[in-house]
């Protein structure tokens, strides 16, 4: 198998194609436009559940629906829907949380409202307009799973301020997907769940099951995937490594602790229980082994896995100093090194080659 450093500089083989494919959720654009395209039925499951309108039916569903815009800034909608009783949806899936920001809501309403009278139609014409942003953190960070923003109106009645609905039919909805409900009571914990999950066996909302498995398990679905996703590759390669080096680095250290938490659990149950009762020893050493070497265990695991996340950075930083048409800005970002840090890598780096270079 090739290393991580391997793979961002070269174009995957089919085998690294299906370790990128094995590795998609519905947060990751390029697999959610391929999951939801030309799936109007799939998108009405996720609207019903969202807007808790289980009688909702979507009349039309497109993907990467483009707004142009002559004078300002175009937009382009990850998913834009409409429903029978006329209501106008545009659905974001977000993993970046500077792509979400309360102003883009905001804009991206004002541009779809723009396109929805002729001229001088009557403003009471316009549709209801959901903005729903899918984002990966909390946003808004109140640690709840639905934010739902509607416009409102404050006056002052008898020297106390009350607010009102201004119904203007304006609606924005932020679900966080980082909120770990429970499943069993929520159909919008079970959705969260399955944005986040690689594996359709895993899912719990049987129509985006279904879509995952035919898409990941079949032949056809692996194919009909890969006729776009070069490009999706050398456009997020970088960010691609980086999820991977950080995932291996964790799951290693993980594994380290496990193993040593398990040896000094054995250890220190068998020196406690030399000194205590047979019958005391049972029940006492077991315990205390088990909350010390979990507490020791969670320290070194999380020493361990800070130390081989490092040294998994350095080496992808290294590894885009060496094909040298990458910025360090660039670099930085990618990593999440400090930049001064990436720029005296480069310069160690350089000093390096000019001393060998010397020497011969």
């Amino acid at each position: 198998m090739r290393t991580i450093e391997y793979i961002i500089t070269e174009k995957p083989n089919r085998e690294e194609y299906d370790r990128i494919i094995d590795e998609f959720t519905l947060m990751d654009d390029f697999f959610m436009n391929v999951c939801f395209s030309g799936q109007p039925k799939l998108v009405e499951t996720v609207l019903r559940i969202i807007t808790e309108k289980p009688d909702l039916t979507v009349k039309s569903a497109v993907t990467q629906k483009k707004y142009p815009n002559l004078h300002g800034h175009s937009i382009t909608l990850d998913i834009e829907a409409s429903d029978s009783s006329g209501r106008e949806y545009d659905i974001e899936f977000q993993r970046a949380s500077k792509g979400a920001k309360p102003e883009r809501a905001r804009y991206h309403g004002s541009v779809m409202d723009s396109s929805f009278l002729n001229v001088s139609e009557d403003f009471g014409k316009l549709p209801d307009v959901y903005i729903i942003f899918i984002t990966e953190n909390d946003i808004l960070g109140k640690n709840v799973p639905i934010y739902r923003i509607e416009r409102m109106y404050e006056i002052e009645i008898n020297g106390k301020k009350e607010a009102f609905p201004f119904n203007d039919r304006s609606h924005i909805i932020y679900i966080n997907a980082a909120y770990n409900g429970d499943v069993s009571k929520s159909d919008l914990a079970k959705l969260v769940h399955d944005i986040k999950c690689k594996d359709p066996d895993e899912m719990y909302i049987k129509d985006i099951a279904e879509r995952v498995y035919n898409l990941k398990n079949s032949q056809k679905g692996r194919n009909y995937m890969s006729i776009d996703i070069d490009q999706w590759f050398q456009d997020n390669a970088k960010e691609l490594a980086q999820r991977i080096a950080v995932r291996l680095a964790e799951e290693k250290a993980a594994d380290m602790a496990k193993g040593m938490a398990a040896d000094m659990a054995k250890g220190m149950a068998a020196d406690m229980a030399k000194g205590m009762a047979a019958d005391m020893a049972k029940g006492m050493a077991a315990d205390m082994a088990k909350g010390m070497a979990a507490d020791m265990a969670k320290g070194m695991a999380s020493d361990m896995t800070k130390k081989e996340i490092s040294q998994t950075k350095l080496t992808i930083a290294n590894n885009f100093i060496t094909l040298g048409n990458i910025s360090h800005k660039d670099i930085s970002a990618a990593t999440g090194l400090p930049l001064e840090e990436i720029e005296k890598l480069a310069a160690d780096m350089k000093k390096g080659v000019s001393e060998t270079g010397s020497a011969r």
